[in-house]
């Protein structure tokens, strides 16, 4: 990469679709192919894109240049000036992120925070019905359990009395047997 010819950031790369193949940005080289304009929409904030419309009168064809502009937050003038201390951990969070410089890295940390702020609070949102619906379905499966706990008991009730009546019956079979051997 190079400087630009115009602003001097370094972001720039030979244009050669213009006249003398000048090194700019891509915000200088659009400013260049596009031409200045005057409507109230352009400013730095904006990615601006010219729109030829072509509109039929009868034979005559009118050509009209229309701006278009475009969201681009990364395009804001930088005229805020901050001093802040970081410890060497957040320091090196910011130095691994995309961009030239500390500044552009901060920025593309916290304005990628940002636009994915939006689908972090619908998965929260999903994580939590769900959490809830969860939650109910252990609430009605611990009541049904509560339910059938008497049932439970009363079972192994039978089943110990059942157990006893096996025993003293084996035992009047096993007296049964021996008299009649005898």
């Amino acid at each position: 990469m190079s400087y630009c010819e115009k602003c001097g950031i370094n972001n720039a790369c030979e244009r050669t679709d213009l006249v003398g193949k000048p090194v700019l940005c891509d915000a200088c080289w659009l400013s260049e192919l596009l031409g200045d304009c005057d409507c109230d929409l352009c400013f730095n904030g904006y990615l601006r894109v010219i729109v030829y419309v072509v509109i039929s009168k009868s034979v005559n064809r009118d050509i009209y240049r229309r701006c278009v502009m475009l969201y681009n937050p990364r395009n804001y003038q930088k005229s805020i000036n901050k001093s802040i201390r970081l410890s060497q951990p957040v320091y090196d969070y910011i130095m691994q992120a995309p961009g030239d410089g500390f500044n552009q890295k901060f920025e593309n940390i916290i304005i990628d925070a940002k636009e994915s702020e939006a689908r972090r609070q619908e998965t929260l949102k999903m994580l939590d019905d769900r959490i809830e619906d969860l939650q109910a379905d252990y609430n009605s499966c611990y009541d049904r359990l509560r339910k059938l706990e008497p049932m439970v008991q009363a079972a192994l009730h039978i089943n110990s009395l059942i157990k006893e009546f096996d025993s003293s019956v084996g035992k009047i079979l096993e007296d049964a047997r021996k008299r009649v051997s005898q």
